[in-house]
């Protein structure tokens, strides 16, 4: 796993907060990537690079090894299934930081494991969304059973009879320039999926401004009836009014969603 800037950044501002220790973030070739030391950035560091070259479980640079890129302290390497990825420093005399400095590596290997799996979370999602722009957006797909087939590699059963509804809101472009607002539209889309976690088989993405959503086949009048109950439910949650347009007769969910 490379660990990137941004990463390594968030990662020492949130353990600076924390210890009063100077702290170094060492990526896996022993360049400092992040640090409280913002001119230490970007330099290469000895002490780092050797425990990545021999694997050792720690290596304390005393005054004597002090070098201009390697400063007296402590560093540990950074550990993810068993793979080291990087190296934590953390600056002063050994009896000092030896213990905050286990603290400070298993803290730190547990943010690199919730970025990695936020990582992976998004990778799968942007996946899942490019499958169902193909089946349900994009015409002249031709091959209708490899698009089965990848189907059920997502656990999408392109079989199933569904009918589908398209929910956008009034003015979405108003929300898009401020972050606030942007958060608002954020607590919007996570409201459908709120209520959308509650029924079998549902899908939901967004294209776009529009929110599609998938659900099974039922009869028109109670797809009306489920519109009411999700609109109500999202306006109490964050006070949008969506407009709903749902599908016709077709059961080709192309010629649906169109």
């Amino acid at each position: 796993m490379h660990i990137s800037k941004t990463s390594a950044k968030q990662i020492v501002n949130e353990i600076s907060k924390l210890v009063k220790q100077n702290i170094n973030l060492m990526d896996e070739t022993g360049c400092i990537i992040a640090s409280c030391d913002k001119d230490r950035i970007g330099q290469f560091h000895e002490g780092a690079y050797k425990i990545i070259t021999e694997k050792l479980d720690e290596y304390y640079i005393t005054d004597d090894l002090a070098t201009d890129t390697a400063k007296k302290g402590l560093n540990l390497p950074l550990e993810l299934e068993g793979e080291i990825v990087g190296v934590v420093g953390i600056t002063g005399s050994y009896d000092e930081v030896i213990n905050s400095g286990r603290l400070i590596k298993k803290m730190t290997e547990i943010l690199l494991m919730e970025k990695r799996s936020s990582y992976h979370q998004l990778m799968d999602k942007r996946v899942r969304n490019a499958f169902l722009e193909e089946w349900l957006i994009n015409t002249g797909y031709v091959n209708y059973r490899e698009l089965e087939e990848r189907g059920m590699a997502l656990n999408i059963d392109i079989n199933r009879p569904r009918r589908i509804i398209i929910a956008s809101v009034e003015e979405l472009d108003r929300y898009k320039e401020t972050q606030e607002g942007q958060s608002k539209i954020s607590k919007f889309e996570n409201a459908i999926d709120a209520y959308l976690n509650k029924i079998e088989g549902a899908i939901h993405f967004r294209n776009a401004s529009r929110q599609i959503i998938l659900v099974d086949r039922m009869a028109t009048e109670q797809l009306v009836v489920f519109s009411k109950k999700m609109t109500k439910y999202v306006y109490d949650k964050v006070g949008f009014r969506l407009n709903i347009g749902i599908d016709g007769t077709d059961r080709d969910m192309h010629y649906a969603y169109i």
